[in-house]
């Protein structure tokens, strides 16, 4: 490849990575063609548009063509600079590069799922699933996929993709481990959505279960929740109570009494006893969870959070702005230090 050409193949490379994510949206909008869903796919899709036609725009203005210049003059004068700008283009087009071929196949393996091909999909998540040491989900296009579906409730075609999900998971990090565990918590979820209340119950049994032998870090107490509010709408309610006193000592442990985790338990065993018929207890476990919730809710750290994008934001826009400026301003400080060293 051409050194002169890396920054420009950098640049390709960024509007190949959007495309590729746009095409992720109408995957997604596909199973659920929600209004945000719908919304975010046209958004990205005029942006898109915009932001190359603004280039192309940008790119033939007479100020633009004053940077190129001044950049080349720049770079003729100091070949570090030189260097520099084309190493870190290479090492852009290397990890964009790297990052869009990933996705690439990862996306194929998606559309496949989405047009009926499983197996086929299947195999293309195994081949590319990152070591399990990691971490990190396999599939979780998929995964989300199958969401997109349950979301819609499009139950049927959700349905295949989790026992997919499953298997992934169990060929890539093995029976006994902790995605394991998190995905038969997910089924418990899915089949409590489809008021198949055995097989949710089972699902949770089995995530409590691996998750107890693994003793995970986090423990057990999301799914001991969940499985004592299934048994509490079953009207179980001491099976229920007793899920949930569990629980509630095992997030309790971990996390800490005022543990957002905590408040969690705390919410949905105030539910089971307004279900048996006592309100004041109820009453007063709920405003426990919110004096949790209230208590780990930082105004400052919100109105902090809100601020630094919009921050980020103004402060790009106020450098991009200028950039070729500061470029030609360079090229004319190193022109007259270069003529003054001449001399």
């Amino acid at each position: 490849m051409n050194l002169q050409s890396l920054p420009k193949t950098s640049q390709l490379l960024t509007v190949v990575a959007n495309v590729i994510f746009l095409c992720y949206l109408v995957v997604f909008a596909s199973a659920q063609p929600s209004p945000p869903l719908l919304a975010a796919v046209g958004f990205e899709l005029i942006f898109f548009l915009l932001l190359i036609g603004y280039r192309h725009w940008r790119s033939q203005t007479k100020d633009a063509q004053q940077a190129e210049t001044a950049l080349q003059s720049i770079e003729d004068t100091h070949k570090s600079i030189y260097i520099i700008r084309r190493t870190l283009a290479a090492g852009s087009i290397a990890i964009v590069g790297a990052i869009c071929l990933y996705a690439s196949v990862d996306l194929t393996a998606l559309a496949l799922a989405r047009v009926g091909k499983p197996d086929w999909s299947k195999s293309i998540y195994l081949a590319i699933a990152p070591p399990p040491a990691l971490g990190i989900h396999p599939a979780f296009s998929l995964e989300l996929l199958a969401g997109a579906f349950i979301d819609a409730g499009k139950l049927a075609q959700a349905d295949p993709l989790l026992s997919y999900l499953l298997q992934i998971r169990t060929d890539v990090a093995g029976a006994r481990s902790e995605l394991t565990a998190a995905m038969y918590a997910n089924l418990g979820d899915y089949y409590r959505k489809c008021s198949r209340s055995k097989n949710a119950e089972a699902s949770y049994q089995r995530s409590i279960a691996l998750s107890k032998d693994l003793n995970l870090a986090q423990g057990y107490g999301s799914p001991m929740t969940k499985l004592g509010a299934l048994l509490r709408d079953q009207h179980r309610f001491a099976e229920s109570q007793q899920c949930f006193s569990d629980a509630l000592a095992v997030r309790t442990r971990i996390f800490g009494a005022n543990s957002q985790k905590v408040a969690e338990t705390l919410l949905e065993n105030a539910a089971l006893l307004q279900a048996e018929n006592h309100p004041d207890q109820a009453e007063s476990m709920k405003q426990r969870a919110d004096n949790i919730a209230l208590a780990q809710r930082s105004v400052c750290g919100g109105k902090l959070a809100d601020a630094i994008p919009l921050a980020v934001l103004t402060l790009s826009l106020i450098f991009l702005s200028q950039r070729n400026r500061l470029i030609v301003f360079a090229a004319a400080w190193s022109n007259k230090r270069r003529s003054a060293t001449d001399i």
